[in-house]
């Protein structure tokens, strides 16, 4: 979250402020709670989050996860980019597009809290 002062109003992070470690840690967790959990949220959680947060509307917290979506998108035409151009990041680039792959389906209402994307999705080197 983003604020300048106390009384401020409170904005939400860029999407560049966040890192995952999901593709050096297949099985790690986020490292701050959301609604008492550790669990990567899914879709109503975000929304929920995003409402509470910002005091948006519904609409407008659904537009924001959207553009967000949207954000997904393009990061994973740059993956894609930087794997053809870098023969030598390929295995990190295919991790990289599993965790990606994983959060649009949360986001989109996939899988939610407590159904977890196999470890073999996201290390295909894994044991099954």
């Amino acid at each position: 979250m983003l604020y300048r002062h106390a009384e401020d109003q409170v904005e939400l992070a860029p999407a560049y402020d966040i890192v995952s470690t999901m593709p050096y840690i297949p099985r790690d967790t986020m490292a701050l709670t959301m609604d008492d959990s550790k669990q990567f949220p899914d879709r109503a959680r975000l929304l929920k989050f995003v409402r509470h947060v910002t005091g948006k509307s519904d609409k407008a917290a659904q537009e924001l996860l959207e553009e967000v979506r949207q954000g997904v998108k393009v990061a994973q035409r740059h993956a894609d980019d930087f794997g053809r151009q870098h023969a030598d990041a390929a295995r990190f680039v295919e991790r990289l597009r599993a965790v990606l792959k994983a959060g649009m389906a949360r986001l989109t209402g996939g899988p939610g809290p407590g159904r977890r994307v196999s470890r073999r999705r996201l290390n295909p080197r894994a044991p099954a």
